[in-house]
């Protein structure tokens, strides 16, 4: 955990950071302290070329970063709600399983920046659910893996299939 300076990242280098989450919470411009830290966080990662995965506000911090603005959602549909996923890849399956949702800032495909890209929507209204970076190691989702009573296998494997996990160093258990 890092603290809200609004900053440079010092605590982030003196402590070995070598990949970030951004966590979900409240919707960018409440809370200024926090944007400030995330976008030079962002920075920071984006320099050193290291892993970022945005969860819900951490997807919509990755548009913002690169300058894109965010779209409002259907309350109904996306706050403290459950809908489909669809995958972009026609080549695969359609994955049928249903992700939480607890948004109403969210992204549609033509707001989305050239830096990033869908890989997967809410085939309900078109939304942007995944995304990734173009060249950089960042992955974002518009859900919460960690509110589910019941951990989904998928989430875990997403992780790992885009680089988010597999290119940070293994994080030796500490001495007892």
């Amino acid at each position: 955990m890092l603290p809200n300076t609004g900053e440079s990242c010092p605590e982030a280098q003196s402590m070995g950071v070598n990949a970030l989450v951004l966590s979900g919470g409240d919707d960018i411009g409440a809370t200024p302290l926090r944007d400030a830290s995330e976008i030079v966080l962002l920075r920071w990662t984006a320099s050193r070329d290291l892993p970022v995965l945005g969860v819900c506000r951490g997807l919509q911090m990755l548009q913002h970063y690169f300058g894109g603005g965010l779209d409002r959602l259907d309350p109904e549909r996306h706050v403290r709600a459950r809908h489909p996923l669809g995958w972009m890849d026609r080549k695969k399956e359609m994955e049928r399983r249903e992700i939480n949702s607890y948004h109403q800032l969210g992204l549609l495909p033509d707001t989305l920046v050239p830096e990033l890209e869908t890989l997967a929507l809410c085939p309900e209204d078109g939304s942007v659910k995944v995304l990734r970076a173009r060249h950089l190691p960042w992955l974002g989702i518009i859900w919460h893996p960690e509110r589910e009573a019941v951990p989904h296998p998928e989430d875990l494997k997403l992780f790992r299939r885009h680089s988010v996990l597999r290119r940070a160093p293994e994080v030796a258990p500490a001495a007892a």
